[in-house]
């Protein structure tokens, strides 16, 4: 749970940080540019979405999915002590 929580943190802030990138690309970097899209690399596109809306959406679900997990571990603890009497 730790570990999912750290990972959607470290994707909020990345993802926040490009929305703060300029639409154009520095000369310098356009020769670099150009060679991933020549890989096949899809063009760089602004975000359709609230970057910190998003990771809230992913922290919830996160927690509500816990806590059904969490219900359904107390439920077969439950069963296993009842057959164990």
């Amino acid at each position: 749970m730790a570990d999912a929580r750290i990972a959607i943190d470290m994707w909020e802030e990345r993802a926040v940080a490009t929305t703060k990138v300029e639409g154009r690309i520095r000369q310098e970097d356009r020769w670099a540019y150009e060679q991933v899209l020549a890989a096949g690399h899809p063009t760089v596109e602004p975000l359709d979405y609230d970057p910190a809306a998003r990771a809230q959406q992913l922290r919830d679900n996160l927690d509500q999915a816990h806590e059904r997990r969490t219900e359904l571990a107390a439920q077969t603890l439950g069963f296993t002590e009842a057959g164990t009497r």
